[in-house]
C-alpha cells in the first residue's frame, strides 16, 4: 500500500499540533507566545489523530493478499522497521550524551544514568509497558510512550490478523481492545497513569 496524500498532510498537521501542545504546557504564559494559548485545546488532539491514523491505515492492510499468516507477519515487520530503527538511534544518542556528560563532570543527564537499570533498559529497547507493580519504571524519552501505545496495537492487530478471517477481523478488533477497557473501568479502580506506560492504565486508557 503506497503513501495516501491527504494522510500525509493530517499526519503533518497533527505532528504540529503536538509541538504546539508541548510548548503551550511547558512555556511561561505571555510574552510573544501568548497566542499559542488559543490554539492550546485544539493541540491536544494531535496524538489522538496520529492514533486515529494508525487504526485506519491497519484496516486498509486488508486490501493486501496473502494467507493470513504471512500478512500478520509482514504486517508487524513493516511496523518494527518503521518504528525501531530511527527510535533506537535516538535513545542510542541520548545514553551516550549522558554517558559523555558524566565524563566531562557536568552531572547533566545524571537521571538517565541513574535509572538505566538493565531490565528498565531493555524493557526500554523492546519498547515494553510496566507491569503494575513497576510504579519507578519509565522511558528514557518521555515521548516514547507513544510507540509502546502504537506497538500494543500493532502486536494486538497481527494477531487478530492472524487468526480471524477478514470479515470478521473489525469486530475481532473491537472486542481485542474495548472489552478490556470496559472491563477494566466497570470493575477495577482507575490504575496510576506512571508515565503512560503502566499496563494496567493502558488497558483502561480511553486513548486505547
Amino acid at each position: 500500500m503506497g503513501k495516501i496524500a491527504s494522510v500525509q498532510m493530517v499526519r503533518a498537521a497533527a505532528a504540529i499540533a503536538v509541538v504546539a501542545n508541548h510548548v503551550c504546557s511547558d512555556a511561561p504564559v505571555g510574552g510573544g507566545i501568548r497566542w499559542l494559548f488559543q490554539i492550546y485545546p485544539l493541540a491536544e488532539i494531535g496524538v489522538h489523530v496520529f492514533f486515529a491514523i494508525s487504526g485506519m491505515l491497519m484496516i486498509l492492510t486488508l486490501r493486501e493478499g496473502g494467507s493470513k499468516r504471512h500478512r500478520s507477519g509482514d504486517f508487524l515487520l513493516r511496523r518494527v522497521e518503521r518504528i525501531y530503527p530511527t527510535y533506537l538511534f535516538w535513545l542510542a544518542m541520548l545514553l551516550l550524551t549522558a554517558v559523555a556528560a558524566r565524563m566531562a563532570g557536568t552531572g547533566y543527564l545524571d537521571f538517565v544514568l541513574r535509572d538505566a537499570v538493565p531490565s528498565l533498559l531493555i524493557k526500554n529497547i523492546l519498547l515494553m509497558p510496566g507491569l503494575p507493580e513497576e510504579t519507578h519504571y519509565r522511558m528514557l524519552i518521555p515521548q516514547a510512550w507513544t510507540l509502546v501505545y502504537e506497538m500494543y496495537f500493532y502486536l494486538v492487530f497481527a494477531l487478530c490478523l492472524a487468526i480471524v478471517p477478514p470479515r470478521r477481523l473489525l469486530l475481532a478488533l473491537i472486542v481485542a481492545i474495548a472489552l478490556p477497557l470496559v472491563v477494566a473501568r466497570l470493575f477495577f479502580p482507575t490504575p496510576d497513569r506512571l508515565g503512560w506506560v503502566n499496563l494496567a492504565y493502558m488497558v483502561a486508557d480511553p486513548l486505547i
